[in-house]
């Protein structure tokens, strides 16, 4: 516990393929203290319906067109359009989905802890919001650091909405460094506006060509802790993969100048992705901790392995004028989000620390 307090970066797994979603907390985000003090999310469009938890529970299970029967039951009539979003509260959000609700300043992420429930505790005299998910909320977001790729999608005015097919971005935003599916992914952030230096790009693209040929050595346990690698037996190595078809690293690019860079390494050994990984924030001069306890048990295994060759990956590149001429560090994380988004969903959810600065509908 210790190497994930003083961790800059905490590693988890991420699924890419959860579904992302916004909740907006009433009209003109009247409710948003609610939504963060009570650690949930809420819709009002069934409060005049006074469904119960047991009823709910047979609207989020039902099946083909007993779906449709039973709205066409309830008692509050519903349009088309808040239809969809009864249903996709109730039916397709899921435990584990990553979902953001908002104020005038700021977007705030969490990951859905529970599924829909029925309560009596109102939010207001006008207003219950009485169909509610538990929600493990994360750090504020001021809406200005909305990545441009995204921002659009949060300009929806219905009060739930699916941010679509953009959940590689928002993990990427959020997480900075994870793995997912056997692929270990970094964010590097970009801060140098306008025109980028070509030969800058480059030479970052050598460097981290080399971290995967080091990561691959390592993963297939061709060296040591008295293993000397130099520049030549890496570029060799590399020769070699190359011909093997391992070189698999991948990256893009995300609205540069300023933006982001990602890579993704995949592969089946859990010890060269730990390497992977680990490299990159070495040469950023960042510490990371694994949330799993086996790549964790790696990373402390391999830690004198890659220190001992993170110099060789920079011979004849000046990693610092890249620096420099980039502006380029690893992206930054939502801590908090990445703390609570723990493995064990049921034992996650964390409410705000009183008195904390973090309502705010500006």
């Amino acid at each position: 516990m210790e190497d994930f307090a003083n961790a800059g970066l905490l590693v988890r797994h991420t699924n890419l393929k959860s579904k992302c979603w916004v909740v907006r907390p009433g009209s003109r985000y009247r409710f948003i203290n609610d939504f963060l003090d009570r650690g949930c999310i809420a819709m009002a469009h069934l409060d005049d319906a006074y469904l119960d938890s047991a009823e709910l529970e047979k609207l989020r299970t039902a099946e083909g067109e007993a779906v449709y029967s039973f709205c066409d039951e309830l008692p509050t009539k519903l349009t088309i359009n808040t239809r969809g979003q009864v249903l996709a509260f109730i039916r397709e959000m899921e435990v584990g989905d990553v979902v953001f609700t908002l104020s005038g300043a700021n977007v705030y992420p969490g990951i859905i802890t529970g599924n829909p429930y029925a309560v009596n505790d109102n939010f207001s005299d006008a207003e219950r919001f009485s169909i509610r998910r538990d929600v493990s909320w994360g750090d504020p977001i001021d809406r200005g650091h909305i990545p441009v790729t995204l921002t659009k999608s949060f300009h929806a005015y219905q009060a739930v909405f699916s941010l679509g097919e953009k959940s590689k971005e928002i993990h990427h935003w959020l997480n900075a460094f994870f793995v997912s599916n056997e692929t270990y992914y970094s964010s590097l952030r970009v801060n140098q506006p306008g025109d980028l230096s070509h030969h800058s790009l480059k030479n970052l693209s050598e460097i981290m060509d080399r971290l995967q040929v080091l990561s691959l050595m390592v993963g297939d346990n061709k060296i040591d802790d008295s293993t000397h690698v130099d520049l030549n037996l890496l570029l060799k190595q590399m020769r070699v993969f190359g011909d093997e078809g391992r070189l698999v690293l991948t990256s893009q690019q995300a609205v540069m100048s300023p933006g982001d860079l990602w890579y993704g390494f995949k592969t089946g050994s859990r010890r060269a992705g730990v390497a992977f990984l680990l490299g990159a924030a070495m040469l950023f001069n960042q510490q990371i901790a694994f949330a799993d306890s086996e790549l964790e048990t790696i990373r402390q295994e391999i830690a004198p392995i890659m220190q001992e060759h993170i110099a060789t990956l920079q011979k004849d590149v000046d990693l610092p004028a890249v620096q420099r001429s980039l502006l380029v560090k690893p992206a930054s994380q939502n801590r908090s989000f990445v703390d609570h988004a723990a493995d064990n969903l049921a034992e996650s959810r964390q409410l705000p620390k009183d008195g904390a600065p973090r309502h705010s509908t500006r």
